[in-house]
């Protein structure tokens, strides 16, 4: 056997390892995963499928690396709508984080968010990125975010994702919208850099939220009646905004406002007293 053939096996080898390992997944393995982490209504097709997905992947769901959701599917079209829930594979973000340490070329991941009055060039072709930006002193909108993975023997790999495109009117985006834009780059650069793990796997901030059970209504997608909607779900421009709160009074002007106003309260007058005769 020739050097770079043993070197094939020794990647190959350690590539392996995982929940995938040979015996790792046993009869009273699957079983566990069945009954502690798969939804009781999952059919056995869909169960198989998942447990499929987790040996490619080589991510655990014992170790929260993988879930199995419920995603609701228009069977339909817009105007007969037909919602049924479908059981499926989904990777978390720390699992592919993970997975990757575990690939023997992996060498490191690179993110960061990208404000409008940020110094960057981001040259795609020769795998590098420089992004430079004062954090004290940060202005502008956030217009995106970068990833790269570095991996042995090859060019770095390097993705950018404009905000606009990716951005849901989600509690959670408008909360934390640089941590979520963060999240996706990175997915997005693991899943570009080892395709043959990764390909075709989205984790739950990239997916639209009207793909996910109600826990409320199993008539309407989530977004209906709700104060958010997911962007892209009605026809007409796609604007990269989050729903404005009625604005409320300072608690100062408030109190100021209750205690101006005449207080109308009755208060009862005792009838006067009975005249005393003169002696």
């Amino acid at each position: 056997m020739t050097e770079a053939n043993t070197h094939l096996k020794a990647d190959g080898a350690a590539t392996a390892q995982g929940p995938q390992q040979q015996g790792s997944w046993s009869r009273e393995r699957v079983e566990l995963v069945k009954r502690t982490i798969c939804p009781k209504g999952i059919s056995d097709d869909e169960f198989a499928l998942f447990i499929e997905q987790c040996k490619r992947s080589g991510l655990d769901p014992l170790l929260k690396e993988a879930f199995c959701v419920a995603r609701r599917q228009n069977a339909g079209n817009r105007e007969r709508p037909n919602w049924v829930t479908k059981y499926e594979f989904q990777p978390s973000e720390a699992g592919m984080l993970a997975r990757a340490e575990r690939f023997p070329d992996f060498r490191g991941i690179q993110a960061s968010a990208v404000f409008a009055e940020d110094d960057i060039i981001v040259d795609q072709g020769k795998g590098e990125v420089v992004h430079r930006f004062n954090p004290a002193k940060r202005k502008g909108a956030l217009v995106g975010a970068w990833a790269r993975v570095v991996r042995d023997g090859k060019l770095p790999v390097v993705v950018w994702l404009d905000f606009s495109g990716y951005v849901q009117q989600t509690p959670l985006w408008a909360k934390i919208p640089t941590t979520m834009i963060e999240k996706c780059a990175r997915v997005a650069a693991l899943r570009k850099a080892y395709p043959e793990a990764f390909g075709g796997l989205y984790v739950r901030e990239e997916m639209p939220a009207e793909d996910f059970e109600s826990a409320h209504s199993h008539e309407e997608p989530l977004h209906a009646g709700g104060p958010y909607e997911v962007l892209g779900s009605k026809p007409g421009p796609v604007k990269a905004s989050f729903p404005t709160l009625a604005p409320t009074p300072p608690a100062r002007e408030a109190r100021e406002a209750r205690e101006d106003k005449p207080l109308n309260i009755d208060v009862p007058v005792p009838p006067p007293a009975p005249a005393r005769e003169a002696a």
